[in-house]
């Protein structure tokens, strides 16, 4: 009866070992899970960041090249008045040019 009891103690002892074992396991397996997370958390923090970055970055260039375009527009506006006041005065000389030649 003693060594029953010894036998299923000592078999306790092993499948509590083992049982301790697996459970020390189990918990590294899920720390490294934990640590993997952590670090694709992070990834895709430091993606999103960029990707805003990246977005801000577009926007302004956007900004700049409406601002360009705007500019441009302004410019050919401005040049098409001075070729208008260009052949205005030119008109205004030919007539003159014409008067004093009628007068020779």
């Amino acid at each position: 009866m003693k060594k029953l009891i010894l036998s299923s103690m000592f078999a306790l002892a092993m499948l509590g070992g083992c049982h301790q074992k697996q459970l020390a396991q189990q918990k590294a397996e899920a720390n490294k899970a934990r640590e993997m997370a952590e670090k694709q958390a992070l990834k895709a923090e430091r993606s999103a960041l960029l990707a805003k970055l990246a977005e801000q970055k577009a926007q302004k260039q956007l900004q700049i090249a409406e601002r360009a375009r705007q500019e441009a527009i302004l410019a050919a506006k401005t040049a098409e008045m001075l070729q208008k006041q260009c052949e205005a005065q030119n008109r205004v000389l030919l007539e003159k040019v014409a008067k004093l030649e009628k007068k020779k």
